[in-house]
């Protein structure tokens, strides 16, 4: 029998906790005991979802109860310990210093994380041994303070989940927008797991032969009202290599499959000339990313007019660092050179 003890911050909308479990392995299982749990109610959407950003008053709470917080670990003497933020740090104006001064003050680092991975921590929490739900697929939904995670399980094992800004706080305080079911309206709409992965599927094995967007940059007042009224289409441009790199990392696709879609095809079917791939006498279109960087989508760095992003407040695992267009720079750290302006793309004489 392996015992080894550890340490979890849930830092939420509608409180922030702090559990500490005994790990034990034992008979090619392994078990958790509750070895202590305090609850603090510092209710950080509570500012967030009202105002944008948390308060100064709640911010000193906030630190001062992650300073007991990291006493309490250190009393415990836990081997290591995981501290994640959720809806209301990732909303927040203000959640990335406030995350930095925590860091500063008591050595605790906060990940704040998007709903994907919030909605997959739940579920390997051993919450399939703890509901003994015969059935093997089923969906199952996790109501928060900010969000509700919502997971489709296929054969015990998690397939597809989204989050939505839906939740407690929220709801008590009439802030859930009318219109977060309309935004998310494409035509057509690809609902079931079961689709999206048929979709990655065919990019993968070529029956998709081309990775592009047509940004439909709708304004927020022309998505309100009903979902029958509301336009399909999302803005989607600045974010679209950042959203197949992560498919990527879910080996949904290499790398090398998502280059050639997104790069080399288009040059190809359309018979541009001189682009679409790094040669010699070439024009130079290129994307710098950072793999080790991580991207926040915050909606007052958009570079759309239409102002709003369906993945604001989400966490891409990568960061563009330079865009450059027929050997200019156009993009660099966080700003459009102005100044750039693009070429115009030639065809061979001979189209196919």
């Amino acid at each position: 029998m392996i015992v080894t003890k550890l340490g979890a911050i849930d830092i939420g909308s509608n409180s922030v906790r702090c559990l500490v479990v005994n790990v034990v392995f034992k008979d090619g299982y392994t078990y958790y005991r509750k070895a202590g749990m305090i609850r603090l109610p510092i209710r950080l959407g509570q500012d967030v979802f009202e105002h944008g950003k948390i308060k100064d008053k709640t911010k000193k709470r906030f630190i001062e109860g992650m300073k007991a917080y990291a006493h309490y670990l250190k009393v415990h003497d836990v081997v290591d310990f995981r501290a994640v933020a959720t809806s209301a740090m990732r909303e927040a104006t203000n959640g990335e210093k406030i995350v930095t001064q925590v860091a500063k003050e008591t050595g605790i680092a906060i990940e704040i994380i998007g709903g994907k991975e919030e909605a997959r921590l739940v579920f390997n929490s051993k919450i399939y041994d703890i509901i003994k739900a015969p059935q093997k697929n089923f969906i199952y939904i996790d109501v928060g303070g900010g969000s509700t995670e919502l997971s489709v399980i296929k054969n015990k094992l998690v397939e597809a989940s989204m989050s939505f800004k839906i939740g407690g706080v929220r709801l008590m305080n009439d802030l859930v927008e009318k219109d977060e079911w309309t935004l998310i309206k494409c035509n057509p709409a690809i609902k079931r797991a079961s689709d999206r992965s048929a979709v990655r599927q065919a990019v993968a094995d070529g029956r998709i032969s081309v990775l592009a967007t047509d940004h439909a940059p709708h304004t927020w007042e022309e998505k309100q009202g009903t979902y029958f009224n509301a336009p399909s289409g999302l803005p989607l441009v600045q974010h679209t290599l950042l959203l197949m790199l992560e498919m990527v990392n879910e080996n949904c696709f290499p790398l090398e499959t998502l280059v050639e879609r997104a790069c080399h095809a288009p040059a190809r079917i359309f018979d541009v000339l001189d682009r679409g791939h790094l040669r010699e006498g070439y024009w130079a279109d290129l994307v710098i990313v950072d793999p080790h960087s991580q991207t926040v989508v915050d909606e007052s760095k958009l570079f759309s007019k239409c102002e709003w992003s369906p993945f604001a407040g989400e966490r891409f695992s990568h960061r563009i660092e330079q865009t450059i267009v027929s050997g200019k720079i156009a993009y660099e750290k966080g700003k459009i050179i102005e100044s750039c302006r693009g070429e115009a793309v030639t065809f061979a004489s001979v189209r196919r």
